[in-house]
């Protein structure tokens, strides 16, 4: 069967990600680079966590929409279908940006009584 939710990571989102970075090199995690030095992956074993920078996600999602964001982490969550998941989402959620990111990927902002998410789906 083809499950809708794909893998969900943490996504902290800092306005520098450089000591968050080395913090988390320093607890054996291994960077995994993405392109964008302003965006990383942090593995450890089989789990892992996204650092990105304020400026980063609001070049994509618009500095509106990320400025409640900054110093938090939320899930990322890889799906089949952002439409379908977003369906999901029962009131009062809403989605606050729907973008295809410098990434390629096709992403939606969603809240829910104070809880963000976003949504990725690969296309």
């Amino acid at each position: 069967m083809d499950k809708l939710a794909r893998r969900i990571t943490p996504l902290t989102i800092l306005p520098d990600i450089g000591a968050m970075a080395q913090q988390y090199r320093d607890l054996g995690f291994e960077a995994v680079e993405t392109g964008e030095p302003d965006c990383v992956g942090m593995l450890a074993g089989e789990t892992g966590v996204i650092l990105a920078t304020v400026d980063h996600m609001a070049a994509d999602f618009g500095a509106a929409a990320v400025a409640p964001l900054a110093g938090r982490t939320i899930p990322y969550i890889y799906v089949r279908s952002v439409a379908e998941a977003a369906a999901g989402f029962t009131p009062p959620a809403s989605v606050l940006a729907q973008v295809t990111t410098r990434g390629g990927t096709f992403e939606a902002l969603i809240e829910r009584e104070g809880q963000h998410f976003i949504l990725a789906e690969k296309r």
